[in-house]
């Protein structure tokens, strides 16, 4: 007769012993980081290795997960009150979005686009907020101030949708600003040269 040994199925081997322990430590590491004070009532991938995380307070934690390390933190303004809310971020990591009890949504930049708007040398006031932890849009209803249950970005970076309440969904678009008639572009020549031809026809006409 032969006897054949039966493995345990659930056994791990030496090396994955060692990885699932480095594993539990990079992950304590990086929840000790978060600082969060009360639960956690949201976390969502910012990209294939960090993540963000938001607390009822109002704090959000931006951690690699990977590595167990902390890479930055913000506290969404008037969260005074417990807010239980989602929160959504963009597919490219750069933008995410947050509520308040009082029916605010703040558009905040990650900190991988703070260092980018940082190297392209940005003057922008957005980018200045940005650097300084600061939301970069703040969007609210009128006479709305129902808590914000839960918030949306497009990936575009165009369109935010909230609900607030029990019954309020709202949209917030971004357009880009009219130009400005001191900096307006210059026409094309062919237009230009109508314009011209249509104001001669126009004075010999009168005369």
């Amino acid at each position: 007769l032969q006897k054949w040994p039966v493995e345990d199925p659930k056994a791990l081997s030496e090396g994955e012993k060692r990885v699932k322990r480095a594993a539990s430590e990079n992950l304590k590491a990086a929840i000790a980081g978060l600082r969060h004070r009360e639960a956690v009532d949201a976390i969502r991938f910012a990209s294939t290795s960090t993540c963000l995380s938001k607390s009822v307070d109002g704090h959000v934690a931006l951690w690699d997960w990977a590595a167990g390390k902390s890479l930055g933190a913000w506290d969404v303004p008037g969260s005074s009150m417990r807010c239980y809310s989602d929160l959504d971020v963009t597919q490219d990591g750069k933008y995410f979005v947050v509520g308040n009890a009082k029916g605010a949504v703040f558009v905040f930049r990650t900190r991988e686009e703070e260092e980018e708007a940082k190297e392209r040398g940005s003057t922008h006031t957005a980018a200045e907020a940005a650097s300084k932890g600061e939301p970069v849009a703040r969007l609210e209803a009128y006479k709305q101030k129902d808590p914000v249950r839960c918030c949306a970005i497009s990936d575009d970076h165009r369109d935010v949708l909230s609900s607030l309440g029990d019954a309020f969904t709202f949209r917030y678009q971004h357009f880009k600003p009219k130009n400005n008639p001191k900096t307006k572009q210059p026409e094309k020549k062919e237009e230009a040269e109508a314009a011209a031809a249509g104001e001669e026809k126009e004075n010999t006409a009168s005369a």
